[in-house]
């Protein structure tokens, strides 16, 4: 209690936010957000950027490279990739409707794993806060959660495959 406890959670708050799965889930966080603001334009900006944070999650220290890119917009069927191509030239934009929904389902998937990892380690901190009698759930502040995804709805994840 008192100034001796403050001390205690502003340390246990600090050895959280240390832990690499707390960095990890920050910069998750922000691109999650990235993502579903960039795939929702439905514009080539946004499927550009969408296509390119997407593949900077799989890999974060990498530059992605152009034909990189190209891979990930072109990983589709034949019949989407005729709609892809009639629809760039109609309407200026790179991915289909099917490819936004596939890259989200993957942001959302991946998002969630962070989510699931994150949570995990705050459990551990909370605990030992809690067995020393400080306030665990002020000093690493809420658990994370899944957001909405774009279509309103919260992710099954049992549906992604």
């Amino acid at each position: 209690t008192g100034q001796k406890g403050f001390e205690n959670e502003l340390k246990l708050r600090g050895d959280f936010r240390g832990e690499p799965v707390y960095k990890a889930h920050q910069e998750m966080q922000s691109a999650y957000s990235q993502i579903q603001q960039s795939l929702n334009k439905a514009t080539p900006a946004g499927d550009l950027a969408g296509a390119t944070k997407i593949m900077k999650l799989l890999d974060p220290g990498s530059v992605v490279r152009e034909s990189e890119l190209g891979m990930a917009m072109a990983a589709t069927g034949l019949l989407d990739r005729v709609e892809n191509y009639a629809s760039s030239i109609l309407k200026g934009t790179k991915l289909t409707p099917k490819q936004r929904t596939d890259f989200q389902q993957l942001a959302d998937a991946l998002y969630g794993e962070s989510v699931k990892a994150y949570n995990s380690k705050r459990s551990e901190y909370q605990k030992l806060g809690g067995e020393y009698g400080l306030n665990a759930d002020r000093a690493v502040g809420a658990p994370a959660s899944m957001a909405a995804n774009p279509g309103g709805g919260v992710v099954d994840f049992g549906s992604l495959k």
